[in-house]
């Protein structure tokens, strides 16, 4: 599928998700829970299918199911990376900006930082404030641990927020 042809799906598909003008749910909707479970379920698979790839991008437009993402990272495996570049490559440049980035980071945690200068340019130039912040993270060789750290404590946050989970065990 081209990008011209994901485009036309996306169009298609939008007015159906739930999601506002910017792509975003309302906040632990059931949307919001298929997005982030459809973005699991294909970044565990072993392949991800053409005819996948626009819900995928129109899930990762919601920003929480984007930092959902950013929290199945493995920087120890290649997966994230074919994952987020397979997206990057086929996405219209309206939904380019969170695979891009989260294909930035894997590059970033692998020390591979001309690659992700390179993957983060398109979602820079859209003003995505991930980007920017992962701009700056880049721009100050902070630490790579100290941001996986940072994503990992992160991640049980934004499932709660998501599918309203808690790591509250005081019940």
């Amino acid at each position: 599928m081209n990008k011209t042809q994901v485009k036309a799906k996306i169009d298609e598909l939008l007015p159906t998700t739930g999601q506002d003008e910017h792509g975003q749910y309302e906040m632990g909707s059931e949307g919001q829970q298929k997005a982030a479970k459809l973005v699991e379920y294909a970044y565990h698979s072993h392949k991800v299918s053409d005819d996948m790839v626009p819900y995928l991008l129109l899930a990762l437009k919601d920003i929480q199911v984007r930092d959902y993402a950013l929290g199945m990272i493995d920087p120890k495996e290649d997966k994230a990376r074919l994952y987020f570049k397979f997206l990057t490559r086929h996405a219209p440049n309206k939904y380019i900006a969170a695979p891009a980035t989260l294909l930035a980071l894997t590059y970033y945690e692998k020390h591979e930082d001309g690659k992700a200068n390179e993957a983060l340019a398109p979602a820079l130039a859209q003003g995505y404030s991930l980007a920017t912040l992962l701009n700056r993270v880049f721009q100050t060789n902070w630490p790579v641990g100290a941001f996986n750290s940072m994503r990992m404590e992160l991640h049980p946050q934004v499932t709660a927020g998501i599918f309203g989970e808690t790591d509250d065990n005081s019940k």
